[in-house]
């Protein structure tokens, strides 16, 4: 390739690339950024001309702006579509010839329609001609082939290809399409624009309107139009919008664009807006009026439609349908002998050999540059999981992929090109993985090249240290050029980092670099040098992308004159006036517009957040809003004397002494003199210090709010704090931020929290999200607003919510407006009437005991349990004259109750001898009075109320229970209840969970149990848990565990009930041999004592074989060890071979008696394992030859499940019978999907799953591959979020089985919906949390070879058991199916049968309606093996005619890229 320098004038380099045959033309403008060229496309896609620049790339401070006009030239790819001159839907510009719209905008596009269309492009005022409005008529139209006029509004987009081009300037410009499989993550914000109305009953404005509009998840969208009724959500709609409603795509935006903006700065099209019910109406919350509700807005979603927007190439090396490559070795090249083409699309699969992995090198280069490739690029992808994507023309060092299976794409977009490339593949042994790739090991360089983090351009993995050493030849220096830099930032990078040296001996530092900016390049002046690279726990961002080259040391003498170390630039503080209030020297930075999913805030750029210390632990957070004074929450701080309290303000990371931090001892403490710890009301504290503090460019104050500023619904804000980065999870160490939409207070207290919120409280938080909210620690920390180029204000404190981000469970917060004057009133207090200030209120008391005489009712009235309520007799209309009322509440010697007064009105006399409430503890020896309660003046005394609360017990005994409050009733709504169980030292604690209901759905537990081993904040989860239980067990790892129980103000439930003990780990002194060899003859193998208790931590094996060469039978006469699910804790397994790496025969634990096994060969191996507690008597077993005929055995499905066996607690299905019958089609019907089948047993099926939808009807089945997988039919078109998939059922009709959750849908990509009978008929669903696999639940095994004519198969399913009778029954029914011919299954239904598919059945038994998805299994040397999946058949369901299965032999490069086989 040879480059002409045609003119170097000012700062323009026009360069010219030929080959001889083709020429390519590129402007490139100089830049002094790094101290080497960067070159600027004219009209590249995404960028706006106008758009102001900042040397901030990171900022991204957003605000919703529904209503308001568009800056000139702000949507500079948006356009009017006009009929006969007037407004009528929108379009987005794409190419200088073609402009992306809505389909039902032009539908149907006749040729006389189409004639009387034009584009405006460049119109921003459509009552004036603007100065670049460019009025285009059309030549033609394509609306996409799938979409129909029917309503389902799917695939509702379309092309509109331009008479003349388009002219582009600042006003005008292209948006990009977004890049194969580019994801917009939910809750992030984007642009919808146009002129359509502003609201359902307006006409159209004149001026473009723009609203930012964040992305909702697919699971909440579908719930909330299946809710309604509405059009279901297609896999080619995207959804947007604020469930409060007020900002939203209306009529006349239609076909109008949805621009997302990427890290890059560059805007792509995620979507076209199609349609929406109403314009700003709410739609979240079942309890608004159905007339009232809206729906979000939808948008035709791009990503999913490139295929008809782009032209894509097919040539003989080139093809969006993938070309797949096998082998050790291999060249990839494209294009062979010319440019490639605009729009190309080409996908490459390398499959390899095993246990090896892939080494890529790049030999030739010639990729459109950008530094993160957001153009053209080439991307490597294992597992759908983008591991490195390349453009430009220096090639990266050779890429180590850790897989045999690997995904190659290309991509380019509509405008310059490029060579291509050329690749060569070959493979390594894994253990050199890490070794060449610098990550925990050292790579050395000696070829120029390029380098990355780990994972770019995704994040980078936490805890990680990689090492370059780049060697150039002698005489020689290395140059190092940075393309891209995003690591965490510090201004002494402390964190995450990136150290440069000359040299290995690391003397000679030539740069220290962390943050956001692009560095300058770094000079070595040795032909060595060493990069290190490492990163800590939190916090991980893309890293960095940089080239290397070599340079002769005479050529660099000048660049090397004067070098010094090299630091992060630190930006400078702007000026702002001490007196000013809410806004920040440094600039707040965000990574993406997005309003979930916290993040770390730059050091000290919200300089009046403060945390609040008790005795030097953090305990809550603060906001300055004077020099003396800070806001928190009353909650958090009621109960603490403030001279333990301490400030802490220009605080960032409390892992670090901080020169900015001050720090000011607490004088007073204002509580709200009405708050409420039960409702949580007036929660909202002042905290005072004597010394003031000190204002500058790290310490200020906030911005007070006036009323005159009221909260407007869907106004973003930002949150702060310390607080856990997840439900009961630890502590952040540095400072976190987050930005929340304001919701609607109305709807909000019908939807979310149905009447517990009032006038004093704000409702923020993005409720159908559950990713980040505020949160433990966040507490009394500032919500607080961007105002109109004057800064921030607050307007609320963290308060209280349910949980961390909970699914429609939004943060509540104390409203600060509503308390100005009482916080007014507090700062202009003189000290001396602070001094007399009355201690704040508290109406929280601790008690242990409560004794007193009483008359005219109880009397020592004994209250058990962990949470209770009490009155006085006639609450709440008064009480009568002369009673004397007590109560005796017990708790555990070591617990700790707590007492809410929730009301109190009584009668006020002179140290309250006429009449009181008088609260004692009591040890059993002497009684002190804690609190002789005041009263509260009233004029008609009607007595106290105690409200439900529950204990705070620290347990100690050796064993006890534990319940839910009023187990086995419900138990009550909004409980937070917590346990301790603390044994001695050395011990350990079994919990047996005997019984628990809770509320659960398809978002996750509602009311929840949480088992922590541990107490304290280093405690770690053992176990959560909601829904069905009906016996678990589980075990700390030391003396102390932590219960806690939390409940929502919805649905009730009866909850809990379990046991617990406590166990001393025995030692092992005489255990089992760790091998023992035993040769095969009528003898016994026993556990260590039995049968006496066997000892903890024991490992035994033993090997028996037969010197014979004959098969071996293993009796399981008696077996008793600790039960646990999975056999986790103590276990025998038995392996059908001579060691552990053999197949798992059986894996047994808890009680089995009278259980036969049986070799394939001439060796069993045996493996007895117990942990460190809690044994039972053993096992005894006798083994020996077999000598008679083989009887029938089971065996144990390994928890890879590879292997095709089953357990010994499952019901083998074939044992029905076998049948002879071969089957020959003959006769000639099709089309769609057990009859003649019988009900299958109990636990036979372990494999099979129900699809039902919401309302609990089942209508296809599915296969469990392994934990996290579920294979069914892509006909069934299963919908995430609104229908369900149960696992270990028989009897539909029955309460067991478990209720499992998919979060996302695999279809195969050849699957045509619109096509029958369906081909590819494949979807993968994913499940989290993974199964547990047990009891009824098992994984089938994948047969990835051709099954033999003659094995023996069967299917099941709920499916019709009656051909022309689609009644569904209740019970499993299964089959024995003969496999047909393919040949004779092609004659029967002809050209619609190929060789993915399989046939069976025909003569007497087949599948139907209803069965879809379920499983063909074979069973081929005693192995279970998943061969089919049911696909179609009959209409009639005949029983003559063949069924149809998807063949997943022939689908096995597919199954891979997801599932490890």
């Amino acid at each position: 390739m040879d480059v002409w320098l045609l003119l170097v004038s000012s700062s323009l380099l026009s360069l010219v690339i030929a080959d001889g045959k083709s020429r390519t033309s590129v402007n490139y403008q100089l830049s002094e950024q790094g101290g080497h060229f960067q070159g600027t496309r004219d009209h590249k896609c995404g960028y706006k001309p106008l758009q102001k620049t900042t040397n901030r790339p990171l900022e991204f401070m957003m605000r919703i702006v529904g209503g308001k006009n568009s800056e000139v030239g702000g949507q500079p790819w948006t356009v009017s579509l006009q009929m006969y001159g007037k407004h009528l839907c929108g379009g987005s510009i794409v190419e200088k010839g073609m402009v992306v719209t809505a389909a039902h905008c032009v539908y149907p596009a006749d040729r006389t329609k189409v004639s009387q269309m034009v584009v405006i492009a460049g119109d921003y005022d459509q009552n004036v001609i603007d100065p670049q409005e460019q009025s285009i008529p059309l030549s033609d139209v394509a609306i996409h082939p799938k979409y129909k006029d029917d309503g389902s509004m799917s695939y509702d987009i379309a092309l509109l290809f331009l008479s003349r081009n388009i002219t582009f300037g600042s006003h005008v410009q292209p948006i990009c399409l977004p890049q194969e499989g580019e994801k917009v993550e939910p809750g992030t914000l984007c642009i919808s624009s146009g002129w359509g109305t502003v609201n359902e009953y307006l006409e159209m404005p004149a001026i473009l309107q723009e609203v930012q509009l964040p992305i909702i998840d697919n699971i909440t969208c579908s719930s909330v139009l299946e809710s309604m009724g509405l059009p279901t959500l297609h896999e080619t709609m995207l959804c947007a919008g604020f469930p409060d409603g007020g900002k939203d795509a209306c009529q006349g935006d239609s076909g109008g664009p949805l621009a997302c903006r990427r890290r890059t700065g560059s805007w792509f099209l995620a979507g076209c807006s199609s349609w929406g019910l109403g314009c700003g109406r709410p739609w979240s919350g079942s309890k608004s009026s159905q007339d009232d509700r809206g729906s979000p807005a939808i948008f035709s979603k791009v990503s999913v439609l490139l295929d008809f927007l782009r032209s894509s190439n097919t040539d003989g090396n080139c093809n969006s349908k993938v070309l797949r490559f096998r082998g050790d070795s291999g060249i990839i090249k494209y294009p062979t002998n010319t440019n490639y083409s605009d729009n190309s699309l080409c996908e490459w699969k390398i499959t390899t050999e095993e246990n090896m992995i892939m080494q890529i090198k790049l030999v030739q280069l010639d990729i459109e540059y950008h530094a993160t490739c957001i153009y053209d690029y080439l991307s490597f992808a294992v597992k759908e999981k983008t591991i490195r994507k390349i453009c430009g023309s220096i090639a990266p060092s050779p890429l180590l992929i850790p897989s045999n299976h690997l995904s190659i794409i290309f991509f380019s977009d509509m405008s310059i090109n490029g060579y291509g490339f050329e690749l060569h593949y070959s493979t390594l042994p894994t253990i050199t993985t890490t070794a060449a790739s610098g990550c925990d090991s050292i790579a050395v360089l000696h070829e120029e090249g390029k380098i990355y983090t780990a994972s770019y351009p995704n994040s980078y993995p936490s805890h990680t240290t990689c090492h370059w050493i780049i060697e150039a030849p002698k005489g020689n220096i290395v140059k190092l050029f940075f393309e891209d830099f995003a690591m965490e930032f510090h201004k002494d990078c402390v964190y995450d980092r990136l150290s440069i040296y000359d040299d290995g001996s690391e003397s000679n530092l030539l740069a220290m670099l962390c943050g956001f900016t692009i560095p300058s390049p770094i000079i070595s002046p040795k032909n060595t040098m060493l990069i290190n690279f490492n990163s800590d726990q939190e916090n991980n961002f893309p890293g960095f992308k940089a080239w290397f080259g070599f340079f002769s040391q005479e050529s660099a003498l000048s660049e090397l004159a004067g070098n010094s170390t090299i630091t992060v630039n630190v930006p400078a503080p702007r000026f702002v006036a001490q007196d000013v209030c809410g806004i920040a020297p440094l600039d707040p930075q965000w990574v993406l517009p997005r309003i979930v999913g916290g993040e770390q805030s730059c050091p000290n750029c919200w300089p009046w957040q403060v945390g609040i210390l008790f005795l030097g632990v953090f305990q809550c957070g603060g906001v300055i809003i004077s020099p003396h004074a800070v806001l928190s929450a009353a909650h958090c701080i009621q109960s603490f004397d403030p001279s333990h309290l301490l400030v802490v303000a220009g605080k960032h990371d409390w892992l670090l002494k901080e020169p900015s931090e001050q720090k000011r001892a607490v004088q007073m403490v204002y509580i709200h003199e009405y708050f409420e710890l039960a409702t949580y009301d007036y929660d909202m504290a002042v905290v005072w210090f004597a010394e003031s503090l000190v204002f500058n460019d790290y310490v200020r104050p906030v911005c007070m709010p006036h009323v005159t500023e009221p909260l407007i619904p869907s106004l973003v804000c930002v949150v702060t704090g310390w607080g856990n980065t997840e439900e009961d999870g630890q502590l952040s160490n540095r400072l976190k931020q987050l930005q929340v939409p304001i919701l609607d207070i109305d709807v909000c207290n019908k939807t979310y929290y149905p009447g517990l919120l009032t006038e004093r409280m704000v409702c923020a938080g993005f409720p159908t999200s559950r990713h980040r909210d505020s949160c433990q620690g966040d507490s009394g920390g500032p919500l607080f607003c961007p105002r109109e180029n004057t800064g921030y204000v607050l307007y609320g404190i963290v308060s209280w919510g349910v949980g961390c981000a909970r699914f429609m469970k939004p943060g509540i917060y104390s409203r600060v407006l509503q308390f100005n004057s009482w916080i007014q009133a507090i700062l202009q207090d003189q000290a001396n009437q602070i001094n007399n200030q009355t201690k704040p209120r508290t109406r929280t008391v601790e008690i242990e005991n409560d004794q007193a005489k009483s008359s005219g009712c109880k009397s020592e009235e004994v209250l058990r349990g962990s949470v209770g309520s009490i009155a006085s007799p006639g609450f709440p209309y008064g009480y009568a004259e002369g009673i004397n009322c007590s109560w005796v509440i017990r708790i555990s010697p070591t617990g700790v109750s707590k007492i809410v007064l929730e009301k109190l009105s009584i009668e006020e006399s002179s140290d309250c001898v006429s009449e009181s409430l008088s609260i004692y503890e009591e040890d059993g020896k002497s009684r002190k009075l804690l609190i002789l309660k005041p009263f509260q003046r009233s004029l008609n005394h009607i007595g106290f109320s105690v409200p439900k609360v529950c204990t705070d017990d620290i347990l100690t005994s050796n064993n006890g229970a534990i319940s839910s409050p009023g187990y086995p009733s419900n138990y009550p709504n909004d409980l937070r209840c917590h346990w301790r169980i603390i044994a001695p030292l050395g011990n350990l604690i079994r919990i047996n969970l005997l019984d628990l209901k809770t509320e659960q759905d398809a978002s996750g537990c509602m009311d929840e149990l949480v088992i922590y081993d541990g107490t304290g904040h280093k405690k770690n989860v053992l176990g959560s848990y909601c829904g069905q239980i009906n016996h678990y067990s589980l075990k700390s790892n030391g003396p102390e565990i932590t219960l806690t129980f939390t409940t929502n103000s919805n649905v009730t439930m009866t909850g809990f009930n379990l046991e617990y003990y406590f166990w001393v780990p025995q030692q092992n002194f005489s255990a089992c041999k760790t091998l023992d060899l035993l040769q095969a003859g009528s003898s016994e193998i026993k556990s260590p004592h039995y049968p006496g208790t066997y000892p903890d931590g024991l490992d035994c094996q033993w090997i028996i074989f037969s010197t014979s060469g004959t098969q071996l039978k293993l009796l399981i006469n008696d077996l008793f060890l600790e039960d646990s699910t999975n056999c986790t804790w103590d276990y025998l397994n038995v392996f059908d071979g001579p060691n552990n790496e053999s197949p798992l025969l059986v894996s047994l634990c808890g009680y089995r008696t009278g259980l036969t096994l049986e070799s394939s060969a001439s060796f069993l191996t045996l493996h007895f394992h117990s942990d460190k507690s809690i044994g039972n008597r053993g096992f005894s077993v006798h083994y020996g030859e077999v000598t008679e005929s083989p009887v029938q055995t089971s065996r144990m499905l390994e928890s890879t499940c590879n292997t095709g066996y089953i357990s010994s607690e499952f019901v083998d299905p074939f044992l029905m019978g076998k049948s002879n019958i071969r089957a020959n089609a003959t006769n000639n019907e099709w089309k769609f999907r057990v009859i003649g089948g019988q009900p299958a047993p109990s636990k036979s099926w372990p494999w099979i799953v129900s699809l039902q939808t919401k309302r609990r009807q089942h209508y296809c089945g599915g296969t469990i591959l392994n934990e996290k997988w579920i294979l069914t039919a892509a006909h069934c078109n299963f919908r995430v979020g609104t229908d369900k998939v149960f696992v270990g059922k028989t009897d539909l009709s029955l309460e067991d089985g478990l209720e499992v959750f998919v979060i996302e849908t695999y279809t195969h990509p050849l699957h045509d919906p619109d096509v029958l009978p369906p081909s590819n008929d494949l979807t993968l669903l994913e499940l989290n949390p993974p199964l547990l696999l047990g009891h009824a639940v098992a994984c089938a095994s994948l047969q990835l070879k051709a099954v033999l004519a003659n094995a023996s198969c069967m299917t099941a399913g709920w499916g019709a058991i009656k051909a022309r009778n689609y009644k569904l029954p209740n019970v499993l029914q299964h089959a024995m199916l003969p496999l047909v011919p393919f040949e004779s299954c092609r004659g029967f239904w002809g050209s619609d049968i190929n060789d993915k598919n399989v046939c069976a059945g025909g003569m007497g038994a087949t599948s139907c309606v209803g069965d879809s998805g379920g499983p063909l299994i074979c069973k081929v040397k005693s192995q279970y093996l998943l061969v089919g999946v049911v696909s179609w058949g009959s209409d009639e369901c005949d029983l003559k005619a063949p069924a149809v299965y998807t063949n997943v032999s022939s689908y096995s490069d597919w199954l891979s890229d997801y599932i490890d086989f």
